[in-house]
């Protein structure tokens, strides 16, 4: 099938491109890891410069990573979406693997940050409607995003070890 594109007084025909279905899914496959490796990097960036001890780092720390989940999560819906519809049963397995690993790493940021909650709401009154609010914004994140990771690793190791290698 072909479409025309005028150019001036002349007609050009010009053939249109074929489907590629795995090519496409590839391409997500690519993008959505790249994607991943920025938000996963970008979180690691909150961490400097280290301050391990401090209550109100921790806190802050724990927040801003618990926020900051959106984009790595779009990159391993990609990843997973594309691993699902090529058909990779290597890939189902390293994505369902890493979901996983993220869900544990999730909760593990949501306790740290319950665990300086008590410490933040003694602030002053000034700065009580930012402090739960950010309280808020964190644990729905950590429950939220670690739910989804975690159902991600389920029905992605499910596919893997229901089909026939």
């Amino acid at each position: 099938m072909s479409s025309p594109i005028l150019t001036g007084d002349k007609s050009e025909v010009r053939p249109s491109l074929r489907p590629a279905p795995e090519r496409a899914w590839r391409a997500v496959a690519w993008f959505g890891g790249a994607l991943a490796l920025i938000g996963w990097a970008e979180m690691a960036l909150f961490l400097y410069p280290w301050g391990m001890g401090s209550r109100e780092w921790e806190f802050g720390v724990t927040a801003q990573m618990l926020g900051s989940l959106p984009l790595p999560t779009i990159g391993m819906a990609a990843l997973l979406g594309a691993a699902f519809a090529i058909g990779s049963r290597r890939g189902l397995l390293t994505v369902g693997v890493l979901l996983g690993l993220f869900a544990v790493v999730i909760w593990g940021l949501l306790v740290l940050h319950w665990l300086v909650v008590p410490i933040a709401l003694k602030a002053p009154a000034a700065a009580q409607v930012t402090i739960r609010q950010t309280i808020g914004r964190a644990t729905v994140s950590g429950v939220g995003f670690g739910l989804l990771y975690l159902g991600g690793a389920v029905i992605s190791v499910a596919r893997v070890t229901r089909s026939k290698p």
